[in-house]
């Protein structure tokens, strides 16, 4: 576990081992698309570098979560955020919208946020890792 600003977020890394050793793993870093695929995988998206909100627009939040989603609270809540991003939504949102504005409003957010999640993401050992084929391009600028 790892510190965070608000105590009941939660940060984690983990570490791995595989059975088939380092250059398979490699390998499959290398086409990670394919490697993401499986049967029971629906849809797949990667990241561009640097990360845009292009690569998240197929992401939406659907109608029951919408109309749920003004009463969350840490703890009660029907999607699984941090505290500080209930708080957010809170507090950006037009809860007086139509319930399609209110998507609308939530949708941007999300997306916003999955980009800016995954550039805080990048930490230096993964940019300095010797197989990534290239660095991921900072993130630096972007709206939370």
């Amino acid at each position: 576990m790892l510190e965070t600003r608000d105590r009941r977020d939660v940060a984690v890394f983990g570490v791995i081992t595989t059975p088939n050793g380092r250059e398979p793993y490699v390998r499959a870093l290398r086409d990670f698309p394919m490697s993401l695929r499986t049967p029971n995988r629906t849809q797949l998206g990667i990241f561009s570098n640097p990360a845009t909100e292009a690569d998240v627009a197929a992401v939406t939040i659907n109608g029951r979560d919408v109309s749920e989603m003004k009463n969350c609270k840490p703890g009660d809540c029907v999607v699984k955020l941090p505290a500080t991003d209930m708080r957010r939504i809170h507090d950006e949102m037009n809860w007086s919208a139509s319930p399609a504005d209110l998507q609308t409003q939530l949708n941007a957010y999300a997306r916003r946020r999955l980009v800016s999640r995954r550039c805080e993401a990048i930490s230096p050992t993964i940019r300095t890792a010797r197989f990534l084929p290239e660095p991921p391009k900072c993130c630096s600028g972007r709206k939370t």
